[in-house]
């Protein structure tokens, strides 16, 4: 997780890899967010640091559970 001060506020980037792929991550501001799962990128709602590691960590779930294991 790496969060930094933007020129509109706190910027964050948070990234699950694993073998130097990206599997998710969520990226950007309070006004512009990204969450990406499975290489799709859809618009994510930034609500808090909290809402974020709790959809993180749900996301990272998922991927445990699902097809995309890694290997």
């Amino acid at each position: 997780m790496r969060l930094w001060r933007g020129v509109r506020g706190p910027v964050c980037r948070v990234e699950y890899l694993h073998r130097g792929e990206v599997l998710l991550s969520f990226a950007g501001d309070r006004q512009v967010c990204e969450r990406t799962l499975r290489g799709r990128a859809t618009p994510y709602l930034f609500r808090s640091i909290e809402q974020l590691r709790y959809d993180f960590e749900r996301d990272l779930e998922e991927i445990a559970d699902g097809d995309e294991t890694p290997a």
